[in-house]
């Protein structure tokens, strides 16, 4: 009982050695550390039209209402999570979209980055046509329908 006692002060010890050091780089300010988010990497390498399409699978499972997403792509790094920002025009909204490394995302509206000390959304560049995805066209799947018939 009391070896074991022994051995867990002694770990406890250990634990406590070296907790307060400072780790500076040569010019004397902060470390610049980048975590690798292998998400955003593979996030970055889809087509503008399934980048779209993730954007807004994450603002509806974030429980958002969002019928389409127009426009969207990377605006910056903050706090080690990849920003993103995403435009739905039947809402006439604008969300960011905030990826982890570890793959969580989290959704805000634009308009509340102010009273959440979130950084501004930017404007973003127009929405790039995605050869790989059909062009929508209002009331072709009713006219689809009535050919097969």
């Amino acid at each position: 009982m009391i070896r074991h006692a022994l051995v867990l002060l002694g770990l406890a010890a250990l634990a406590g050695c070296g907790g307060d050091r400072v780790v500076e780089s040569a010019n004397g300010a902060e470390p610049d550390i980048r975590i690798a988010n292998p998400f955003h990497d593979d996030l970055m390498e889809l087509t503008p039209g399934r980048q779209r399409l993730a954007m807004r699978r994450a603002i509806r499972d974030s429980r958002y209402r969002c019928l389409r997403v127009d426009n969207a792509g990377y605006q910056e790094e903050y706090r080690n999570m990849k920003m993103w920002v995403a435009t739905c025009p039947e809402e006439r909204k604008t969300f960011a979209i905030y990826l982890a490394p570890g793959g969580e995302v989290q959704v805000r509206d634009c308009a509340d980055a102010g009273t959440l000390s979130l950084p501004r959304c930017n404007g973003l560049p127009p929405a790039q046509p995605d050869p790989t995805m059909p062009e929508f066209k209002e009331g072709a799947a009713d006219e689809a329908f009535k050919n097969e018939q």
